[in-house]
This record gives C-alpha cells, structure tokens and sequence, in this order.
C-alpha cells in the first residue's frame, strides 16, 4: 500500500460505519433511485448518495462524484430495461463513484484482508464482508486512497441519519422537481460538523467542447477517393477484459467499424485513456478516416448510436461530404460485438 492509503484509525472508521450501515439495512425502504447529496466539508465539492440493495442481489452505498456524474446516473436509470448489457455494465464502471459494499470473502483481494487482520476484525457469512473501492472511466475498482476513505465515511455517516428519516418519511427526497435534490450541509462549530438539510438546485453540467484535430493532408487524400454507396456503423465502447501491465489495471476502448450490409469488420482500433475521456474521443473522428481510407472506403453514410460520438463525428463527416445518421441501434455491429465479446471471454 502507498502513502496515500488510509490510516489504520480511518479504515477502522470506514469499518464501523459500514458495520451500523449493515445491520440498519436501508435498502429494506430505499431503492437506488432515492438520491440525497453530501457536501464535502473541506471543498464544498457535492457526492450523491445512492443505496442499492432492495432486490437482494447486491447491497452496497455508492458515492456519485460531482453533478455530472449525478446526471449520468439518471440518464443511466432512464434507460429501458432490454437495453440493460454489457454496454451498461461498461458505462456502469466509468461511473465517478467510491463505493462501499458487503460481498462474499472470495471477492476481497490480498489487500483487503491484510486490512482487516491489521484491525482483528472478524466477518463471516455470504454477503458479510465490507469492501470499498473506488471507480474511474477506464480503470478497474481498486482500494480507496486515504481522501476517498474520509469522503466515503462521510456518506455512511449521513446514511446514518438520512436513511431512518426516509423510513419515517418517505417522500423526503421526493424533491427532484426542476432539478433539485435534498443535500446534507455541515458547518463548523470549533471541532465539530453540524450538518443540515437544504434543497438545492442542481443543474445538469454543460457538455465541455470536444477539441478535434483535423488533419488536413488526410482528409483532403480521403474525399478524393471513389464515393461507395456503403453504409459504415460505427461505435466506441468500453472493453471488459482489464489489462495488468500498470500498477492499477486497467479497461481498454475499442473502435470498431462494421459494414451495415455483410457485417464485415472494415476497421478496429483499440484505445486506452492516457489524461481523460474526453481526450481518448477527440482521436476517434479522424481514427475513422484513418481505417476507412486505409480499405480505400469513402462511404456514402455513417451510422451510430451514441450522442457523444454522433457530435464529435458530425464536423468531419460533413467535411467529407458524408451522410452522419443516428440510429437508436446498430444491428451488425451488435453481432459485432457480440462476437468480439465471446473470443475475449474464450481466448481464442
């Protein structure tokens, strides 16, 4: 463990907390839906607090950071449930969020119980064992640092408070009206917080621009090619086959181009996150024209079904002099992926 992991005093903390968490057992009356923010008394910076478990297959508290990691959950909810796949679990994953959950022992990594010896704290039983993890686009769940251990007590601690008040009351958090939620709130009085509630409005964040690189050699070598009329799909997606060469693993991205009439795989390119997300999708546009110019395919349409790709696309394409269409599905690339998915999990 490095410097930046928590203190003995703040994991016997985290512990503690989950351990009265537990035996509250707040997904008896909440559902993951039942929102209420926490205000962080050092930054003032929001998490959004959600408690899973009513169903009895997983339960956990989860810390969403930020409003626009907020914004991605409900998006996230809004989606129908035939649409619940791989892609959701991916977009799950990329997910801002420190977590707090109880799993079977198989599912504690070396480290985890190299904590809990170190407290000579005991667990048994399915379902019995904390852990905490943290969640970034692109990485895997890994051991919380020592600031995400304080913020994660944080929201257990206002569990502590909120979720009895829900079971008395259960329209509190009934205020998700115009964008507003119930956020807990503390001031200092000496050495201690007193907290609060207060409805606050909070708006979904704006979409920060996308800076694409355009080369112009490129593209202008690109339109000169014969037009085909040949439509080409065309997704980015998150890949769930973590890759161990760094000292957090890690979730690569895959581009991956299909002919819409024969499904055939017409380009692929396989992408990591280096700074941020939004970086990683600024390469994608002329990573297109890269692959299709590579087969000699200037395409007469381009299909997918994301929002984000369709407007980092859309100045290229129109560029190019190609129809860019946005389609609720992607028929080919599905068994694309499909099949992608099934040679990762067999090897071969």
């Amino acid at each position: 463990m490095t410097d930046l992991s928590p203190t003995p005093e703040s994991w016997r903390r985290l512990y503690d907390l989950a351990g009265q968490v537990k035996q509250l057992a707040p997904w008896e009356w909440m559902t993951e839906e039942d929102l209420f923010g926490v205000a962080d008394p050092d930054s003032d910076q929001l998490m959004f607090v959600s408690i899973m478990g009513m169903l009895g297959e997983h339960t956990s508290v989860s810390a969403y950071l930020g409003a626009d990691t907020l914004y991605d959950f409900l998006d996230f909810h809004d989606d129908p449930p035939d649409e619940m796949s791989l892609a959701s679990a991916a977009r799950l994953l990329s997910m801002r969020q420190i977590q707090a959950s109880f799993e079977d022992r198989d599912m504690l990594r070396e480290q985890d119980r190299a904590v809990i010896k170190q407290l000579g704290l005991k667990f048994r039983g399915r379902g019995a064992w904390p852990l905490f993890r943290s969640y970034e686009a692109g990485l895997v769940p890994w051991m919380v640092t020592a600031d995400e251990a304080r913020r994660l007590a944080l929201a257990l601690e206002q569990v502590l408070e909120v979720a009895p008040r829900v079971r008395e009351d259960a329209g509190l958090l009934d205020i998700e009206r115009d964008e507003h939620f119930l956020v807990r709130v503390p001031r200092r009085d000496g050495e201690q917080l007193i907290w609060s509630d207060e409805v606050r409005h909070i708006p979904p964040p704006e979409v920060p621009p996308i800076t694409v690189t355009i080369d112009k050699g490129l593209l202008a070598a690109f339109k000169k090619l014969p037009p085909r009329k040949l439509t080409v799909e065309v997704d980015l997606f998150m890949l769930l086959s973590a890759i161990g060469d760094r000292e957090r693993p890690y979730y690569p991205y895959m581009l991956l181009l299909v002919n819409s009439q024969n499904g055939m795989i017409l380009g692929q390119e396989m992408l990591v996150i280096e700074t941020t997300y939004l970086a990683l999708l600024a390469d994608v546009p002329m990573l297109v024209v890269q692959r299709l110019a590579g087969v000699g395919l200037l395409p007469s349409a381009v299909h997918v079904s994301s929002l984000e790709l369709y407007q980092v696309l859309q100045p290229v394409m129109q560029a190019a002099g190609i129809k860019l269409v946005s389609k609720r599905r992607l028929p080919e690339m599905e068994a694309a992926r499909e099949e992608l998915a099934s040679f990762l999990r067999f090897g071969f």
